[in-house]
């Protein structure tokens, strides 16, 4: 029997579970067993094309996967991953949480408030996204909201995203730690601070895929005097 040869294009776009299935109860109809479609599903004709069915639909999702792990140009999600790291040493980059300062205000005057900024979250709005109180190297481990005044709380998302950098005032909400009579808000820069940091997205499959293109680009050009370590590795 000969060997059934697939393009690049049927390798990347495998058929789904019900059409893959579909072949089958065709094949099996042309090859006398006309009467296939009436059978009991739990029948065992019909699980018997369940599991041919399921053979090569699992076969032609590993084949998709390890075509694209072989193209940096096609490649996308896992199989980019394991590309990047097996033919040009890169990690997709795996994205920051935002952090920042929280303002918390005794509107009913019902300090001094003391309190663990751990045992606190916030959100924008009710149900909206979610920053937990974290305790930054070098402040206090408890915070003091004194009688009618103000203090900061220091929040992370609880995610990583650039969807959590939101604009002044957003941030109004509590989640846990509810203190009576204490308002909270972010104000403008809310994140500019020493213990601030902006949230960004997990590495696009894009910007993945142009580092690896430009890592090769980084290569010397044969030529003693212009060799520096990276190129060196680069090369290996």
């Amino acid at each position: 029997m000969a060997d059934t040869v697939y393009s690049v294009q049927q390798l990347l776009n495998p058929p789904t579970y019900d059409q893959v299935k579909e072949d089958v109860y065709l094949r099996m109809i042309a090859a006398g067993f006309t009467a296939l479609r009436s059978y009991a599903p739990e029948s065992l004709p019909v699980v018997m094309v369940e599991t041919e069915s399921q053979s090569v639909y699992q076969w032609g999702v590993a084949a998709q996967f390890q075509t694209q792990s072989g193209y940096n140009d096609l490649a996308s999600g896992a199989a980019l991953e394991e590309l990047s790291q097996q033919l040009y040493a890169d990690e997709r980059l795996p994205g920051v949480k935002a952090q920042g300062f929280l303002t918390l205000t005794d509107a009913r005057s019902q300090g001094p408030l003391t309190f663990s900024p751990l045992s606190t979250a916030f959100s924008v709005g009710t149900g909206g996204r979610q920053y937990n109180g974290v305790v930054p190297v070098g402040t206090p481990d408890n915070v003091t909201i004194p009688l009618g005044g103000s203090a900061k709380v220091y929040v992370q998302a609880a995610e990583v995203g650039a969807g959590y950098n939101v604009g002044e005032g957003q941030i109004n909400t509590f989640v846990r730690g509810r203190l009576t009579g204490v308002t909270v808000t972010n104000t403008a820069g809310w994140q500019s601070d020493a213990y601030g940091a902006s949230g960004t997205d997990p590495e696009a499959d894009s910007d993945l895929q142009q580092r690896n293109r430009t890592k090769w680009g980084t290569l010397p050009q044969y030529k003693t005097n212009t060799m520096v370590p990276s190129g060196y590795e680069n090369m290996a």
